[in-house]
């Protein structure tokens, strides 16, 4: 994806299905990969709110809503284009939003406070 080297590739984080934060992540000169090991770097982004709800639908696409998302992808055209939908993803990049971890956690208790009341009133978990 061309934009990438030009613009960068964007991270957008969403726990229980509310946007969190972003990153901007950048491959270093001569490379196309954005991973650290590659020499890539990323750093803390403002997004519009267009992208943001171009990255929920990309979401709502899964069978279920994810405890939390990270929605990778580049502008094109003004238009947010998904290029990976993380559910299982190890890095967020929680160190560079102070409040994001608690956000997190926050969308873990009550994950986990609603199975539990469904389990107590003796109906199946979802999916």
């Amino acid at each position: 994806m061309p934009e990438i080297l030009s613009a960068g590739e964007l991270s957008l984080l969403f726990f229980d299905g509310v946007f969190s934060h972003a990153v901007c992540k950048r491959p270093k000169d001569g490379e196309y990969r954005v991973q650290f090991q590659y020499g890539g770097t990323n750093e803390t982004v403002e997004v519009r709110d267009e992208w943001v709800e171009g990255a929920r639908k990309c979401i709502a696409g899964a069978p279920s809503l994810p405890v939390y998302a990270r929605v990778d992808g580049v502008i094109r055209a003004g238009q947010f284009l998904l290029m990976e939908l993380e559910v299982f993803e190890p890095l967020m990049f929680l160190a560079r939003h102070p409040d994001a971890p608690g956000r997190f956690a926050r969308a873990i208790q009550g994950r986990l406070s609603s199975s539990a009341g469904a389990l107590r009133d003796g109906h199946p978990l979802p999916g």
